[in-house]
């Protein structure tokens, strides 16, 4: 017999200076699909392009080191973050944002 496991995308925008949070239930975990940083798009975050709109770097293998296979977790998004600057392809005086897309789903905490 197969089984399918229906898990829901939450695709979200962190701002600069905002905080990045994902809270599962009790016997769920983290799971990132995605994550990019940078200015993808005008919206919440970005409301004037300057000619810098759709660079960003894929930090899927960043987050998914800070947030996967754990209950919950939260990254606070600022450009001090070394790990996340790091090759930034925009200009450096603009300011970036962390677009997500996770979900929670059954499994066993991740203990380090």
């Amino acid at each position: 017999m197969l089984c399918n496991i229906l898990s829901f995308s939450d695709i979200q925008e962190t701002c600069n200076d905002e905080t990045f949070e994902k809270d599962c239930s009790p016997g769920e975990v983290v799971v990132v699909h995605s994550a990019k940083y940078g200015r993808m798009a005008l919206g919440n975050c970005i409301t004037k392009g300057y000619g810098e709109v759709g660079c960003y770097k894929d930090v899927t293998d960043i987050l998914s080191r800070r947030c996967a296979g754990h209950q919950s977790c939260s990254v606070v998004i600022w450009r001090g973050d070394d790990e996340l600057m790091e090759s930034y392809p925009c200009d450096s005086e603009l300011f970036p944002y962390l677009e997500t897309d996770t979900s929670c789903q059954p499994g066993t905490l991740y203990t380090t």
